[in-house]
C-alpha cells in the first residue's frame, strides 16, 4: 500500500474511489487546441509527443476527465478499488492470442453490451477442443444457452454476426468487461500483456 504521506496524494479518493477506467494503449488529443493530459496523481504528461506517455488509463465519462498514468494505477488499484472495463479492440486481439493448447488454460471473459438488456450478462472464451486439440473461441450469449457458439479462428469470432446481426468488432464500443478469467481487468491486463509489443 502507498504510504498515507505519498506526495502524489491530493485528495484523488473525492472523485476517483471505484472510478470506471479504460485503459488507451494510444493517447489521441481532444482537439487542436487539447493535446496533453495529465496524470491525476503524479502530473506526468500523456501526449503524442516525443519524451511524454503515450498511453494510460482515464475515466470512462464522455469527456475522459480524469487521467493515470500506467505506474500511478499500479500503485493505486487496489486501494481505490478501480475497475477497468473498457479496452480497445486490438489490446483484446492481443489477450486471445494467448496459446491455450500448448499450455492447456482457458480464456473467460464476462461482458455486457451497453444499452442491450438481452446481453448483460454474457460469456466469451478461448479453449483448448479436447477431441481435436485445437482452440477453439466461443460464445455463451444467453443463460439458456440458445446462443452459444464455437469457431476455429479468432477472425470467424471477431467477425461472427451472432449479436442481432452484428459482429463483436461493431459492437466493440459498447462491450463493457467485468471479469477476465475471475478477476478485474485491470488486474490481469499486465499479465496477459507482458512481453507483448502492442503496436
Amino acid at each position: 500500500m502507498v504510504a498515507k504521506n505519498d506526495w502524489r496524494r491530493m485528495g484523488q479518493e473525492e472523485y476517483l474511489m471505484d472510478a470506471k477506467l479504460q485503459y488507451v494503449d494510444r493517447y489521441t488529443p481532444c482537439s487542436e487546441t487539447w493535446e496533453h493530459e495529465h496524470c491525476a496523481f503524479c502530473n506526468r504528461k500523456i501526449s503524442t509527443y516525443e519524451g511524454d506517455l503515450h498511453s494510460g488509463y482515464c475515466t470512462t465519462d464522455n469527456k475522459q476527465s480524469h487521467w493515470l498514468c500506467p505506474a500511478c494505477f499500479d500503485d493505486f488499484k487496489e486501494e481505490f478499488q478501480w475497475n477497468v472495463t473498457k479496452i480497445p479492440f486490438e489490446i483484446f486481439g492481443k489477450i486471445m492470442e494467448r496459446d491455450v493448447v500448448k499450455k492447456p488454460s482457458c480464456i473467460e471473459v464476462c461482458f455486457s453490451v451497453d444499452g442491450y438488456p438481452e446481453y448483460g450478462s454474457c460469456w466469451l472464451g478461448k479453449m483448448p477442443d479436447r477431441e481435436t486439440g485445437l482452440a477453439v473461441y466461443w460464445y455463451g450469449l444467453v443463460e439458456d444457452g440458445s446462443q452459444a457458439y464455437d469457431f476455429a479462428s479468432f477472425d470467424d469470432f471477431a467477425s461472427a454476426p451472432v449479436f442481432q446481426g452484428k459482429s463483436l468488432k461493431d459492437i466493440w464500443c459498447f462491450i463493457t468487461l467485468w471479469l477476465l478469467d475471475g478477476c478485474s481487468p485491470g488486474e490481469m491486463l499486465a499479465y496477459y500483456l507482458k512481453g507483448k509489443k502492442l503496436f
